[in-house]
């Protein structure tokens, strides 16, 4: 507990570090090209270039160049220079209207984008085409629900390595060993008896760990795999290792799938090193996002891992203990409940109340960071995802603080059965509420936000 207080120490250096940072505004994007997007040109261009948030990739770069009325593309020569994309045609373009078809990856985040603009030489442009394309093309809704899928689980997965090792009182938790009988002194015993068999819940505990260590290293497979086919436009072994080996955000998509089977076959016997390499796993799905595209990139990506780990302490905790113990509670006497309330809650609340101050320290310091302006988050598509976040990240902390604060020192105080019932009901409508967080933070996610522009 008091490491996890004394990290905001940490953020205030890395807020002064990243106080220049140049804003990544959420991840690559088109931002215009010469000729503009429908314009009529006199002569023939010499080139045509596209621009771009963020540097191209040479190898994953295509292009092509077309009449709009049909006919055989017009031979270019393709290259990328920096944030743009150059075509430079073979020959001067006759009369007509043409039409540039584009794929780009970038080289700071990894995302790959698609569109297409038409220019007239000595003629109108005709109907505009998609100046990018939108979130589900090349079966988008897969790589959103492949990431979504590797954020839950890896949350929760961390969050049950990690939170036995930050709650160590009441032993055993988060299924708490059975006092043997009353505690010396007038001290109460550390942990009752609940009255349900608790070996039944922990080996419960204990299959649920493995199961989300396995589902998290299938979901880094399928999002890292979807996310490397959809860079190549298709499987292409070659050009899929092109992407993963040509830059930081490509190893650092592969280095989660390795660092996640590591963990998942550590997490039985030597839980303390999984709990290692599963931290080191957030820390590669910090460089393989966002962060990646800030300058001062190594403070933006550590910012970001500390976002992500103590999102996992935190929204990860409140799922893990809602899958858990919900069976448990929903069909337990009161007794029960109050014993679950009191020695498996309570313990974790009082974690997750540094763990949620990290949650919200970083990710001010990313909002400066990715947005650069706090207008930014009406005016632009992807602000308006991050205010959907935070604004799930608010109710969650009001649901907290609801129950936990006011209505859980009052059970067991009051036989008022609705104090009770409005306790469980908040308790258990957090977990739906991270998951709305989870998808918001999902870095394909940001891919909604297409028409976002600097």
């Amino acid at each position: 507990m008091r490491r996890l207080l004394a990290l905001p120490a940490l953020l205030v250096a890395l807020a002064m570090a990243l106080a220049w940072a140049a804003p990544a505004f959420g991840h690559a994007a088109y931002v215009g090209s010469e000729p503009a997007p429908g314009q009529r040109l006199e002569a023939s261009p010499g080139r045509i270039a596209l621009v771009f948030t963020e540097p191209v990739n040479a190898r994953l770069a295509r292009a092509t160049l077309r009449p709009v009325a049909g006919g055989a593309a017009v031979r270019v020569a393709v290259r990328a220079d920096g944030r743009r994309l150059l075509l430079v045609p073979e020959r001067r373009l006759a009369r007509g209207a043409y039409r540039v078809d584009w794929h780009t990856v970038s080289t700071d985040d990894g995302h790959a984008l698609e569109g297409a603009f038409a220019f007239g030489v000595r003629a109108a442009a005709g109907a505009a085409p998609e100046l990018e394309t939108g979130p589900f093309a090349r079966a988008g809704w897969l790589r959103i629900l492949a990431r979504i899928a590797l954020y839950t689980t890896v949350l929760m997965f961390v969050a049950a390595l990690l939170l036995p090792l930050l709650v160590r009182r009441p032993a055993g938790w988060p299924v708490p060993e059975p006092a043997a009988g009353p505690a010396a002194g007038d001290r109460p015993p550390e942990a009752p008896h609940v009255g349900v068999d608790l070996s039944s819940v922990r080996a419960r505990s204990a299959r649920l760990r493995g199961d989300l260590a396995w589902a998290a290293v299938a979901a880094a497979v399928a999002a890292t795999v979807a996310d490397a086919a959809d860079a190549a436009r298709g499987v292409d072994l070659g050009r899929m290792g092109d992407y993963l080996a040509g830059n930081v955000a490509g190893l650092a998509r592969a280095l989660v799938v390795v660092l996640l089977v590591v963990a998942a076959l550590l997490c039985d016997r030597r839980p303390r090193a999984a709990a290692g390499a599963a931290l080191l796993a957030l820390g590669a799905i910090a460089a393989s996002g966002h962060a990646g595209s800030a300058d001062p990139r190594v403070p933006s990506i550590l910012n970001d891992w500390l976002h992500l780990a103590s999102g996992a302490v935190w929204l990860g905790g409140i799922a893990l203990l809602f899958v858990l113990w919900w069976p448990v509670v929903r069909s337990a006497e009161r007794a029960t409940r109050l014993a679950v309330a009191r020695h498996v809650l309570a313990p974790f609340g009082r974690v997750a109340g540094g763990a949620f101050a990290l949650v919200v320290s970083t990710g001010l310091v990313s909002l400066v960071t990715q947005l650069g302006r706090i207008a930014a988050l009406w005016e632009t598509s992807y602000g308006r995802l991050l205010a959907l976040k935070i604004a799930a990240v608010g109710l969650i902390a009001a649901a907290s603080a609801v129950h936990a604060l006011r209505l859980r020192p009052r059970l067991g105080v009051t036989d008022d059965p609705e104090v009770e019932r409005r306790h469980w009901r908040l308790w258990r409508s957090e977990p739906w509420l991270a998951l709305a967080v989870v998808a918001a933070i999902s870095p394909t996610a940001a891919i909604l936000s297409a028409s976002r522009r600097p």
